[in-house]
C-alpha cells in the first residue's frame, strides 16, 4: 500500500493495511506506536528513512518513499 503526502497519512495507511492483512479489527495503532511521530518521521523525509514496528502477529514497515508493508 502507498500513502499520499497530500492525503492519506502514513499512520492511516498502516492502520488500514493492518486490518486487511490480519483480516480483523486490531487494537488502535497508538497502542503500538505514536501515529503523529510516525507521520513526522517518514512523511516529507527526503532521506531513505524506514520505520518498522510490531503489531500483534504482524510486522509493519513504513518507508519515506510512501510504501507501507505488513508481514504476517
Amino acid at each position: 500500500m502507498r500513502y499520499d503526502r497530500d492525503g492519506l497519512a502514513p499512520s492511516v495507511a498502516a492502520a488500514v493495511l493492518l486490518e486487511t492483512a490480519l483480516d480483523a479489527e486490531t487494537d488502535p495503532l497508538f497502542d503500538y506506536v505514536d501515529p503523529d511521530a510516525l507521520d513526522a518521521i517518514v512523511d516529507g523525509s527526503e532521506a531513505a528513512v524506514t520505520v518498522t514496528f510490531d503489531v500483534e502477529a504482524a510486522t509493519v514497515t513504513v518507508h519515506a518513499d510512501s510504501r507501507v508493508f505488513v508481514r504476517v
